[in-house]
């Protein structure tokens, strides 16, 4: 299931955003070769990380057993994602993917240059339909892909007389 971030999810955004702002813990991983995922936000209801995706690299199929769901947000470039046994669906800059607990996926940077993603991890202890971290997810998401994965929380202030946030 896909979607593209809407007007609307951009303006929830600046609401939900204060609370993001000062949790970045920075840690980095290496999950498959060209693939660097760097953890932004990592709270006992939710986690985001942004991934950067080589040319040609791939993330091998995988499942996130420990969450409710998650939203892969492409930010950069064009990237292949595969859910289930789907065929893979081509995802570009504001594409959103949302998945289940559970659901086997992966993806590939199909293009010529890095591509960038944001992966938005609402944990199994979160309430279902809690707005604070719906909201938090949504911020996060919208804004991301708003301001070209800019970390928000140390540019602020250049997103915001760049337009990139209102």
């Amino acid at each position: 299931m896909s979607a593209r971030v809407t007007p609307f999810v951009q303006g929830i955004a600046l609401f939900y955003c204060a609370s993001v702002f000062a949790q970045a813990p920075g840690n980095t991983i290496t999950p498959d070769p060209g693939i660097t995922t760097t953890r932004l936000l990592d709270r006992p209801e939710v986690r985001v990380s942004r991934l950067e995706i080589e040319p040609g690299a791939t993330r091998r199929v995988h499942a996130h057993d420990d969450v409710q769901f998650h939203l892969f947000v492409v930010l950069t470039g064009t990237v292949q994602v595969s859910i289930g046994s789907e065929q893979a669906e081509e995802g570009k800059p504001g594409k959103v993917f949302f998945l289940k607990k559970g659901t086997k996926h992966g993806f590939t940077n199909s293009g010529k240059t890095q591509a960038t993603a944001l992966e938005v991890f609402i944990k199994a202890g979160a309430a279902a339909l809690d707005r604070d971290v719906l909201g938090l997810a949504l911020a996060w998401a919208a804004a991301q892909t708003r301001c070209g994965g800019a970390s928000l929380s140390s540019e602020r202030p250049a997103a915001i007389d760049a337009g990139c946030v209102k």
